[in-house]
């Protein structure tokens, strides 16, 4: 996606809960509440929070932590993107629409 931050693709990548602004790729991200937080964008108060928030909850932390590794896994890294190929590739040779 356009405006992808790769720091936040790299922490998620890692087990890191993450939080962003509600601008460019990052609400393509961030899955607000499930893998991270999203703030709106210029607001400091907000983003101090967040981030408190999940440094003084660490058990939701590791568990959105987890939870963005696992979207990375499925939608980011190799074996996800190839299987998104192939699957293109099979409704093709299949006559169908992409999927």
């Amino acid at each position: 996606a356009e405006m992808m931050p790769y720091s936040g693709l790299e922490s998620m990548l890692h087990g890191r809960a993450v939080v962003g602004t509600t601008v460019g790729g990052i609400p393509e991200l961030i899955q607000d509440g499930s893998n991270g937080v999203l703030v709106p964008p210029a607001d400091a108060d907000a983003l101090a929070n967040a981030i408190g928030d999940l440094y003084s909850d660490r058990e939701r932390a590791g568990a959105m932590g987890r939870a963005g590794r696992d979207l990375i896994m499925r939608r980011h890294a190799w074996p996800g993107i190839l299987r998104q190929i192939l699957d293109v590739y099979a409704a093709a040779v299949a006559g169908g629409p992409p999927v």
